[in-house]
């Protein structure tokens, strides 16, 4: 807490910033949506919402984090991701949450891809957690903005697509929800049809907010 409003104290002026820190709490459940899914979860997501600010902005908040964390961070197995935030379900409310850090096939244009997770595929999501009563949102990374983020952090990683992000209750709701069949298949389907499952890394993670 007192390094994260030592070097982005700043952020508390605007109410739309946040930092939040979330630690792998466990790999997917056997069964459930994301279980084939071939990537490894990362062990800690560092989500840094910077209000009203543009695409430079936000870059430059990450100047340093690599050397600034330490030898306890593997920054070449490190991923930095920049880019809009879309809530399409707004719950913070949940003890942990299923970051998926998504991977597009090189079938599908870039164009099409990101018109397809967030026109489409989002809107279908969001039905489901209003039926579950669990949040969901999506990250959209910006290619170059990723990369000079990569690059002023010292992180070796930035080609992913971006995150989808669900909020649940408990380890055990998100077991119970997504393992029901009947209700995800239609999520399941509808992105077995364009996100590159054996590329994409999830996991379930508990979550600290650090300022927002």
């Amino acid at each position: 807490m007192a390094y994260a409003r030592e070097r982005w104290g700043s952020l508390e002026a605007d109410p739309r910033s946040r930092i939040r820190v979330s630690k792998l709490a466990s790999d997917v459940k056997a069964g459930a949506l994301h279980a084939a899914m071939g990537g490894k979860p990362f062990p800690l997501v560092l989500e840094i919402v910077v209000g009203g600010s543009d695409l430079q902005t936000m870059t430059t908040t990450a100047k340093g984090l690599a050397s600034a964390i330490g030898p306890t961070l593997d920054a070449d197995q490190s991923c930095a991701l920049v880019g809009p935030e879309y809530k399409f379900q707004p719950s913070e409310d949940g003890e942990v949450q299923l970051i998926v850090a998504v991977a597009r096939p090189l079938t599908m244009s870039y164009e099409a891809f990101h018109e397809r997770w967030l026109n489409g595929h989002g809107w279908l999501v969001k039905s489901w957690s209003d039926q579950t009563g669990s949040g969901y949102r999506q990250l959209h990374a910006d290619p170059k903005a990723s990369w000079l983020a990569a690059q002023a952090a010292g992180l070796g990683q930035h080609d992913y697509e971006g995150t989808g992000t669900g909020v649940f209750a408990s380890v055990e709701a998100y077991a119970q929800l997504l393992g029901d069949p009947a209700s995800v298949a239609p999520v399941l389907e509808d992105e077995r049809a364009f996100v590159d499952h054996s590329a994409s890394r999830p996991g379930l993670y508990e979550t600290e907010l650090l300022l927002g």
